[in-house]
């Protein structure tokens, strides 16, 4: 009887409860049983539970640029807050997050290049197939800005870049 504990059983459990349960109310309440009438009742709810989850999952949300789910949005925003490398415009090579200082009344900012482009494309690398099982438009948009800074990357392991950029 130890196979009854396992998950795949607690479904066909429930139903036996359900179902002990149901006979024993109508029992006492004089009133008869109808097996298929049930089953009829428990598929209807299941094929309403299936549509809803059907629609969810194909309606975006007006806060949602794709799925509604909240599983695929909290991944997208976890890449996003670890991926702190930068490209700046016309310049090559993959940056880390600006210095910003204030000199003559103007902002200034000083990007140095990262440390280890291995380590950035093994990392982007694995983001871009989290985001591809995600598989929503927000994360084929954030793939293609990966993929450049993976070019950008592979870019500063083949030639030398400048360590810092002012600008």
């Amino acid at each position: 009887m130890k196979f009854l504990r396992e998950p795949r059983f607690f479904p066909l459990k429930m139903l036996v409860i359900y179902l002990i349960g149901k006979v024993c109310i109508l029992y006492f309440n004089d009133s008869e049983f109808s097996l298929v009438a049930e089953l009829w009742a428990t598929l209807g709810i299941v094929i309403f539970f299936i549509l809803m989850l059907a629609i969810a999952c194909a309606i975006p949300a007006e806060s949602y640029d794709s799925s509604p789910l909240p599983v695929q949005d909290s991944v997208l925003k976890r890449i996003k807050q670890s991926m702190y490398y930068n490209i700046v415009d016309g310049h090559r090579g993959l940056f880390n997050e600006p210095d910003i200082r204030f000199e003559e009344n103007k902002v200034r900012l000083t990007y140095t290049k990262i440390e280890s482009p291995e380590e950035a494309i093994i990392k982007i690398d694995a983001y871009i197939l989290v985001l591809e099982e995600v598989n929503t438009s927000v994360g084929d948009k954030y793939i293609e800005e990966l993929q450049k800074m993976r070019a950008e990357a592979q870019y500063m392991m083949l030639n030398p870049v400048e360590h810092t950029v002012h600008l």
